[in-house]
C-alpha cells in the first residue's frame, strides 16, 4: 500500500514533504507509478533512474530563525541580537495580548535591557521594546517607533519597534530604531 508523507509545518517544529511515496517494503516508488502518471503529468517519457532518493526539509520561518540562533523566536517575530551586543543585553518577554471592547488591542512585548554591572535587568534600562499592535491604534506614548509590517499569523496588527524617546541622562534619545529594526524578523 502506498502512502505518502506530509509533515505540516508550525511555529513550533519543522516540517518536511516526501516527494516520493514507499511501499510497504520501504522501497520509494514514484507517486502515481502505477497507473503511468508519472510520465503524464510530466508530458512525456521519464528516466526513473535518473532520479535520485532525496528528503526535503522545510523550515516555518520560527523555525528557521530559532536554527540561526534567534535569541528569542516567538508566532509573529524573532528577535536576534547581534554577537558582540549579546554580553551587554538581555530579554524579557511576554505573551499577553489584550485588548479593550473597541477592538484596540497591545501584547506580545519583548523588552531588550541593557544587562547592569551584575548582570541583573531592571525595566529602568530598556533599550528598545517589540510590540504587536492592532492596525486601528497604533503606537501610544513617549517612544520614537518604526513600523516593522505585518505577521502573517496575526490578521490586523503590526509589529513596531519602539524606543524611549528619552535617554537614561534625561536627555532627548538619538533614533536607533533603524538599527534596532534589523534585530527583528517579522513572521
Amino acid at each position: 500500500m502506498l502512502f505518502v508523507a506530509l509533515c505540516l509545518v508550525s511555529a513550533s517544529f519543522a516540517g518536511c514533504v516526501d516527494s516520493g511515496a514507499r511501499d510497504d517494503a520501504g522501497e520509494t516508488v514514484f507517486i502515481g507509478e502505477e497507473q503511468g502518471l508519472v510520465e503524464e503529468s510530466l508530458g512525456g517519457d521519464i528516466d526513473k533512474d535518473s532520479f535520485e532518493e532525496k528528503e526535503e526539509f522545510v523550515l516555518s520561518p520560527a523555525a528557521q530563525a530559532a536554527e540561526e540562533g534567534a535569541d528569542l523566536v516567538t508566532p509573529q517575530y524573532a528577535v536576534s541580537i547581534p554577537v558582540e551586543e549579546k554580553r551587554l543585553y538581555g530579554l524579557t518577554y511576554s505573551s499577553s495580548y489584550g485588548g479593550d471592547s473597541s477592538g484596540l488591542s497591545a501584547g506580545m512585548q519583548t523588552n531588550v535591557i541593557v544587562k547592569g554591572e551584575t548582570g541583573a535587568l531592571s525595566a529602568s534600562n530598556t533599550l528598545f521594546q517589540v510590540v504587536v499592535i492592532s492596525d486601528n491604534w497604533g503606537p501610544q506614548g513617549a517612544f520614537l517607533s518604526r513600523n516593522l509590517g505585518h505577521p502573517s499569523m496575526m490578521g490586523g496588527s503590526t509589529v513596531y519597534v519602539l524606543q524611549p524617546i528619552w535617554a537614561t541622562d534625561g536627555s532627548r534619545a538619538e533614533d536607533m530604531t533603524a538599527e534596532y529594526a534589523e534585530w527583528v524578523t517579522v513572521f
